[in-house]
């Protein structure tokens, strides 16, 4: 059956991904298997951005699962629900990063 959740993406990240949009996933799943997704899906566009993928960039994206940060939770490893959502906001850290 799955799940369905709908993804926010903020900043330059909408360049790439388009805002908003909803992505099918297996019960059970968590963030980090929406990240794996996510990068199945965008990872060409986000190196020829970024001249890096999106499991590189994700130390650098702010990750809210219905407007809670995901460190409040179990990071990665959250489980998601049917109609959760997703918003992934670019931060940066300092350095020659373009998000």
């Amino acid at each position: 059956m799955g799940i369905n959740v709908r993804i926010r993406v903020m900043g330059s990240l909408k360049e790439i991904m388009g805002n908003p949009f909803q992505i099918n996933l297996p019960d059970d799943s968590t963030i980090q298997d929406l990240l794996d997704s996510l990068s199945n899906d965008f990872d060409q566009q986000f190196k020829e951005k970024f001249n890096q993928s999106l499991s590189e960039l994700y130390p650098s994206l702010f990750i809210l699962l219905n407007d809670a940060d995901i460190s409040l939770f179990e990071d990665e490893h959250t489980k998601l629900s049917n109609n959760d959502i997703i918003t992934i906001l670019p931060i940066i850290h300092g350095g020659n990063h373009e998000l």
